[in-house]
């Protein structure tokens, strides 16, 4: 056996994060240059360590879509849960046939993460459960999935269960802070709700959002930061000197999410917030800058 392939190896604690990508590139390159055979080996190979299994399966999903679900689906029930997560998410843009049967059963899985991921994808996939699924999340007792379960009534769209799913929205909007969190995933549905309600709850949105970006917690900060990235419906007033706030943090993945809002700034604005990025000290902030320059324009009312 190639030792690239060989378990013992994979299974060493003492590889680097650059081995770990070479040893990745070569099995892309061993993948490409075999069959059926070579790619059951390396599923085999990959099974002695998750980490390195998620790597590679990107690379796998990226380089051969069609021939990566077949190996890579069975083995959504066995890996833990955040690998599994991340797994979901990274099939779903290929829609392989047979990912909705696969991820149907992450539904009873304990990680309400995961039951979040395997709802939004299903309704993504407008599978024949995702509308039962969806209004039975809007009843649930954690706030990720309720959340999971207004977006799925709002894309579907299940109009009988639509003022359900506005009372759920505003219901964790006045919550607790994992219940606001989550409510801040909702901002790409504002634009499916009726125009008086739209209205009503962008402003709830926007205030929640700069309330939890004077949190004390980084984490929070974190996630906040990646709901208000994903809000493209419209600006959101008062954000700008958060953002500028954030880009003087000592902590250079706040300085990497602030930048990555910078399509909710004003262009002048942006345009300085960026080019000040552009010569951090940290590598992920000068890329991330460098990507949001490459993006080009954005489509903000």
């Amino acid at each position: 056996m190639s030792p690239i392939l060989d378990p013992n190896s994979l299974e060493c604690p003492t590889h680097s994060w650059e081995q770990t990508q070479r040893m990745g590139v070569r099995l892309g390159e061993l993948l490409r240059a075999g069959g059926d055979t070579l790619l059951h080996e390396i599923g085999n190979a990959l099974r002695a360590h998750d980490e390195l299994f998620l790597s590679n399966a990107s690379r796998i999903i990226n380089g051969f879509p069609d021939r990566a679900a077949d190996y890579l689906l069975p083995e959504l029930g066995r890996v833990e849960a955040g690998i599994a997560d991340r797994l979901v998410r990274q099939l779903l843009p290929h829609r392989p046939e047979g990912l909705a049967d696969a991820v149907r059963p992450l539904l009873n899985q304990p990680d309400t993460r995961l039951q979040a991921t395997a709802l939004r994808t299903l309704v993504e996939l407008d599978d024949n459960s995702a509308a039962r699924h969806a209004e039975a999340a809007l009843h649930s007792d954690n706030p990720r999935l309720r959340a999971a379960g207004v977006h799925g009534v709002l894309v579907l769209p299940c109009e009988a269960a639509y003022p359900t799913a506005l009372q759920v929205w505003q219901a964790l909007l006045q919550g607790n802070t994992e219940d606001r969190l989550a409510a801040l995933t909702l901002f790409p549905e504002l634009n499916r709700l009726q125009a008086n309600d739209r209205e009503r709850l962008a402003a709830a949105q926007q205030a929640c959002a700069l309330d939890l970006l004077q949190h004390g917690d980084h984490a929070i900060i974190l996630r906040t930061l990646a709901a208000c990235r994903d809000c493209q419906c419209n600006r959101i007033p008062g954000l700008d000197p958060v953002i500028i706030r954030l880009l003087g943090e000592s902590n250079p993945e706040l300085r990497r999410s602030a930048i990555a809002c910078a399509n909710q700034l004003c262009d002048e604005q942006r345009d300085a917030c960026l080019l000040r990025a552009l010569e951090d000290g940290h590598a992920s902030v000068r890329q991330e800058a460098v990507d949001a320059l490459a993006s080009g324009s954005r489509d903000l009312a």
